[in-house]
């Protein structure tokens, strides 16, 4: 079994409500989660004091009852390429994406912050100085593309990503840090 430590955790009741609706296997032991994925993996998530924020993020990536489905519909067995992993944000998305049963993969700047999250399950991590590494980044961890990928960065960092998708792919994009403006190319989409 692995075991992930959670900064901030969904609220357990919230957290149970997502991974039914995801057919995830899961049981609860007090503070704890132990997940189990079809292929009989099992995961321990240890849940400290509940985020709204992360409760939000994981309404976005899964769906939360209250807005229906969402846009990303993350699902069990997805990939998914988080840029900004070390960030808040990012850190809470690797934790959701492990709930459900996502593989996620992730990108920063620094290694610091690839190996900050690490402990909360993040598969594989790499330092990305220039968008034009996600290419060869994609072809080694999920050579048909990627299933999700959560853009925390945006500028050129979106078109390069929009490129890592796979067939049906889903791009979630929240930040902007990199600059508003991109050029796609409109047969990716």
């Amino acid at each position: 079994a692995r075991m992930w430590r959670t900064s901030n955790a969904i609220p357990l009741r919230h957290l149970a409500r997502l991974l039914r609706r995801a057919r995830v296997h899961h049981e609860v032991l007090g503070q704890s989660l132990t997940l189990k994925s079809k292929t009989g993996r099992e995961s321990l998530v240890v849940l400290r004091e509940p985020s709204p924020a992360l409760t939000r993020l994981a309404g976005l990536l899964v769906g939360d009852g209250h807005l229906g489905k969402s846009s990303v519909e993350l699902t069990s067995g997805d990939r998914v390429l988080i840029h900004a992993v070390g960030s808040g944000v990012g850190l809470a998305a690797v934790q959701v994406a492990r709930a459900v049963g996502a593989v996620p993969y992730g990108t920063s700047r620094t290694g610091d912050k690839v190996e900050r999250a690490m402990p909360y399950g993040l598969e594989r991590g790499a330092v990305v100085r220039e968008p034009a590494e996600l290419s060869a980044l994609a072809q080694e961890w999920a050579p048909a593309g990627f299933d999700v990928v959560l853009d925390l960065v945006g500028g050129a960092y979106t078109p390069a990503s929009v490129a890592t998708l796979a067939t049906r792919g889903r791009l979630m994009l929240v930040g902007l840090v990199a600059g508003a403006s991109a050029t796609l190319d409109l047969r990716r989409i």
